[in-house]
């Protein structure tokens, strides 16, 4: 009797274990990171961006599968409304870019969103000018903070 009891046993626990299982969903999208990848820019202020200047941003994702849910990177002003640089859109990729021009002076903050899960960074805008591609490769010269 013993032994029927050990089997009974043995079973409820592997059926307890298979239905965890099943009931387990995938595991939910994650953002890794946000930065701006072009170089600040130029002149007597360090770590500030231009304003006026094109900067490109990339999103990294752990989800880009086929069923991974929408990325958005968006860019927000220290007033006014939020502007969206890339998506909402699937990624193809773990990293999606988008192309950031500020317009205002003062504390900015991107971020990356994949479903609930973001991440951030906030950065300085100062006065800036595009310079052309043959002077310090097309930088932004940062002419105040």
């Amino acid at each position: 009797m013993n032994g029927k009891r050990w089997v009974w046993t043995a079973g409820a626990i592997v059926s307890v274990g298979v239905v965890g299982l099943v009931m387990a969903g995938p595991a939910s999208a994650a953002t890794t990171k946000v930065e701006i990848t072009t170089p600040s820019g130029y002149g007597l202020v360090q770590n500030r961006y231009g304003t006026n200047c094109s900067y490109e941003v990339a999103g990294t994702v752990d989800d880009y599968s086929a069923d991974a849910e929408t990325v958005t990177i968006t860019a927000k002003p220290p007033t006014g409304a939020v502007k969206t640089l890339y998506g909402p859109q699937k990624p193809a990729a773990g990293t999606v870019t988008g192309t950031w021009k500020p317009t205002v002076r003062g504390s900015w903050t991107i971020t990356a969103a994949q479903g609930t899960s973001t991440k951030s960074v906030t950065v300085q805008v100062g006065t800036g000018t595009q310079l052309p591609p043959f002077i310090l490769g097309g930088g932004c010269l940062i002419t105040a903070p």
